[in-house]
């Protein structure tokens, strides 16, 4: 980190996928004395076309930072899906 500290960054992630909705993965990363968490999960659908539509979504979940203050990331949504469509915008 910027003092020279070591920094942590672990990944866990499931032998099989899941269909209960939990998260893919989560890594944890410790640095200048902070744990962020980012939980990683997926969701694949299927839209009104029948075409596969894959959204995965990224949030980061921060520790106390000072008496009674958090800090929270929003969540980052990506979406993916076959060829069908131009990035989302049909």
């Amino acid at each position: 980190d910027s003092d020279g500290k070591p920094t942590t960054i672990t990944t866990t992630i499931p032998l099989k996928p899941s269909d209960a909705g939990e998260a893919d993965y989560t890594t944890t990363i410790t640095s200048d004395g902070h744990t962020i968490t980012e939980v990683v999960s997926h969701i694949t659908t299927t839209d009104s076309d029948g075409n596969t539509v894959t959204y995965t979504t990224t949030m980061a979940s921060f520790d106390q930072v000072d008496d009674g203050v958090y800090t929270s990331a929003p969540p980052y949504s990506q979406h993916q899906c076959d060829n069908h469509c131009d990035g989302g915008r049909r």
